[in-house]
């Protein structure tokens, strides 16, 4: 029993411990080119329109990002809520665009933007080669 303070110190530790390396894995997976792959809708997946077809967000280590959308090219900077699983984009005009993200993997970035045209959407990235 003597021990037992001493135990769950310890696993307090661990515990916290783990959660840092989680958000941070999370962050760093973020970090790289995402190139637009696919739109799902209700269950349905659709592809990029021609014009949407080079379209990509690239995040760099010093929370800024370049993004293409229909061969406009947007910069600035993000910041990333890893409690609440979003990131803010704010741009040279100072808007903010929140996207909630889905999913991240090595492979795979899914977003849901917070906008009112596209709640219902998730848009799915490729990690660029």
């Amino acid at each position: 029993m003597k021990n037992t303070p001493i135990i769950l110190a310890v696993v307090i530790t661990i515990l916290f411990s783990a959660c840092g390396c989680a958000q941070e894995t999370q962050k760093e997976l973020l970090c790289h080119k995402w190139e637009l792959h696919a739109y799902h809708i209700k269950n349905k997946t659709y592809l990029p329109k021609k014009k949407e077809r080079e379209d990509y967000i690239q995040f760099k280590d010093d929370m800024t990002f370049i993004s293409k959308e229909e061969g406009n090219i947007e910069k600035g900077n993000y910041t990333f809520n890893s409690q609440d699983n979003y990131i803010e984009f704010k741009d040279k005009t100072n808007d903010i665009l929140r996207a909630y993200i889905i999913s991240v993997d090595v492979k795979t970035l899914v977003l849901k933007y917070d906008i009112r045209e596209l709640r219902d959407i998730e848009v799915e990235y490729k990690q660029s080669n």
